[in-house]
């Protein structure tokens, strides 16, 4: 039978026997390729690129995992070096498995001292998952092979000959071994057995050896990926350390069932059972994350890092959900997928760092689901402050990786605590609730004025431009000769960049081109949300008609007759007096019974002018454009995700009173 080691590893043809697991340092993927190479080949010995003079700190740091150690040691002229011990490191992993198989390992490397700091042009190690171990260096040394062994340092020749000299020795006793080395190193040591180079003088460089602990904070610097990654190989082994203020947590290596009610979920508990905490959140995400990238059920080859960042974002957008009451909508997420795609691409990579997956994330959403996808990517819940070590805080400038920051601020809503009392304006009270209860009587009620302008200052502001300006149609470029008309067109001069010439635009607005609007801001077909329908009359000249649906008033009461309500959607037409109870017209519910449909036919029906606008987050259906079409009217379609979310946002809420009197002291209760 074929030998596993021979399809997983790179066989030697100078030491028969000896089989290379050519590594990229601090990559989970080689991390588990190298641990299923073990698992299945079972060699003699495993040697791993290892200083001899540091294996018994070097033990003791695999005894402390999974919390990270930082191994620091000095050469000849008092130089420090610091290197991380952490379980996605390949060498780690490598003497964990043989630990957990009941095999020996042993440190091949020479005594010198070495920075973290590779110079090393290397692929992407996600590929090492498709590829393989053999494969994924068989492509390296043909494409980067000849140029790196061209500028291989002195100090690295000598590494390699006696790494050559000890495999020598540890094949010919053992019989077999697999030797877990960089794979810039592979084919200089299989040239030194070639060669039977003799090994050269040479002195121990590696002096004082000392173990540290990682300071938490540090995590995210000294690794080029996420510790999220780190975590989940660890996961491998057992799940994360229950809380200690989490009774309702579940023992470290049992996952809780979806369905179970005593398990804090992410909108409620019930029970009595006391509402998850950040941490309880964070860590229940991460444990979604794992199973989903199937690290607890597959050991070797179970870790997906694409599928696992996948998970990772989605858990990010209920941990945004919980802390901001907000939802990552379908448009922020496609941007996002399609920024940070064309993001990795440009920097060679296939999967994003950590900086990459930062920075996508504030830009295509905001800081808060930033903040939250962060606590999500660094997290690691084994690594403690204090420990029997002490601990060491560690950067990235200090181990010479190089570094980008990112600042991100979280807004979150929360109280001030104050020593002193400040004069502010507080809201009124009432003991009965029942006192507050009004009557919605559709002849009394009216709205509350300041919201009335401000929506149609929204209104007149589309059905003025939007129609042109949102097409295009009513703007024209020109090159560049008297004057700048309304600015540079930047797109058409980059666009005529050959022309050698400025191009210049002029926007022509047309008033007046629309007197009916549309806005859907949410299709509740099933009225399930928006129960409530509403007509009524602009009460002067400068105020439209409207129809709208909204939630009920009357579920949420703020003042005595002073009703809160959020618009689903809603109809405006100018000149006002001229509209009908859309919403008891049969003829609009004989062609649909969904509310934003019924708008649109009113708005349609009702509109003098030929254009009618639209604005929703999905185009209006083949039958409403029929309907225009058999109207003489063009339905222009505004997408909702091209407006200010936020204004959008203060627009939706309407406040509705039941009398005029209402009115003088509203203000008493609107916050």
């Amino acid at each position: 039978m074929e030998n596993p080691a021979a399809t997983l590893g790179v066989p030697s043809r100078a030491l028969p026997g000896l089989v290379y697991a050519p590594i990229v340092h601090h990559a989970p993927e080689a991390a588990l390729a190298v641990a299923r190479l073990l698992r299945e080949a079972r060699p003699g010995v495993v040697a791993l690129e290892l200083a001899p003079a540091v294996v018994d700190e070097f033990a003791r740091a695999l005894a402390r995992l999974p919390e990270w150690s930082v191994l620091v040691h000095d050469d000849d002229e008092k130089q420090t070096y610091a290197h991380v011990i952490h379980p996605a490191e390949p060498i780690v992993e490598a003497a964990r498995t043989a630990d957990d198989l009941g095999l020996a390992w042993t440190a091949i490397d020479a005594n010198v001292p070495l920075s973290e700091a590779f110079d090393d042009a290397l692929p992407d190690p996600y590929a090492l998952r498709h590829l393989g171990l053999a494969r994924f260096y068989e492509l390296w040394r043909t494409e980067s092979g000849p140029a790196h062994a061209e500028a291989l340092s002195p100090t690295d020749r000598l590494r390699e000959i006696v790494m050559a000299h000890r495999l020598r020795a540890l094949v010919q006793k053992a019989g077999s071994a697999v030797a877990v080395v960089g794979l810039v190193h592979v084919a200089g040591i299989e040239q030194a057995l070639a060669d039977e180079a003799p090994l050269p003088m040479h002195r121990d460089r590696v002096h004082h050896p000392v173990l540290f602990n990682l300071h938490p904070e540090s995590l995210p610097e000294v690794v080029p990926h996420a510790p999220v990654f780190d975590a989940l190989v660890e996961a491998r082994r057992t799940l994360p350390p229950p809380l200690p203020d989490a009774a309702t947590q579940p023992d470290a290596g049992t996952r809780p069932a979806a369905h179970d009610p005593r398990v804090p979920g992410r909108l409620r508990v019930i029970d009595g059972e006391a509402p998850e905490t950040e941490a309880q959140a964070v860590r229940r995400a991460f444990v979604d994350v794992a199973a989903e990238a199937r690290v607890v059920t597959d050991l070797y080859d179970g870790l997906d890092r694409w599928q696992a960042l996948t998970a990772l974002l989605r858990e990010a957008e209920g941990l945004y959900r919980r802390t901001t009451d907000l939802e990552v909508l379908p448009w922020q997420r496609r941007g996002l997928d399609h920024f940070l795609a064309k993001y990795t691409r440009a920097e060679g990579r296939l999967l994003p760092d950590l900086y990459q997956l930062l920075a996508t994330a504030r830009g295509a959403v905001d800081d808060n689901y930033a903040f939250e996808v962060m606590r999500l990517a660094t997290y690691y819940p084994w690594q403690q402050e204090v420990t029997d070590l002490p601990s060491t805080h560690l950067s990235a400038a200090e181990l010479r990786l190089g570094s980008r920051s990112i600042r991100l601020n979280r807004h979150v809503p929360r109280t001030l605590r104050r020593l002193h009392r400040f004069p502010v304006r507080r809201r009124p009270t009432v003991g009965d609730p029942g006192e507050w209860n009004g009557t919605l009587d559709d002849a009394t009620i009216v709205s509350y004025p300041p919201e009335d302008i401000e929506i149609e200052r929204f209104a007149n502001a589309l059905k003025t431009r939007g129609p042109g300006f949102l097409e295009g149609d009513l703007w024209r470029s020109e090159p560049f000769t008297a004057s700048l008309l309304d600015g540079l067109d930047l797109r058409e001069t980059l666009r005529r960049v050959d022309d050698g010439r400025l191009w210049v635009r002029e926007v022509r607005t047309s008033p007046g081109d629309a007197d009916a609007i549309v806005i859907v801001f949410d299709l509740d077909d099933a009225a399930h949300r928006y129960p409530f329908r509403m007509t009524w009359l602009g009460e002067h000249q400068n105020e439209s008609d409207m129809a709208f649906y909204s939630t009920a008033p009357d579920a949420n009461v703020v003042g005595p007759g002073i009703f809160r309500a959020e618009y689903g959607g809603l109809m405006m037409l100018t000149p006002p007096m001229q509209l009908y109870d859309v919403w008891r017209i049969q003829e609009y519910r004989q062609l649909t019974d969904a509310p934003g449909e019924i708008l649109t036919l009113a708005a349609l029906d009702y509109a003098k002018r030929r254009n009618v606008l639209h604005v929703a987050a999905k185009p209006p259906s083949a039958r409403m454009q029929a309907v225009a079409k058999r109207l003489g009217r063009r339905l222009v379609h505004v997408p909702l995700g091209r407006l200010d979310p936020e204004r959008l946002k203060k627009l939706r809420t309407v406040h509705i009173l039941d009398g005029r009197a209402r009115r003088k002291e509203v203000k008493k209760y609107l916050w």
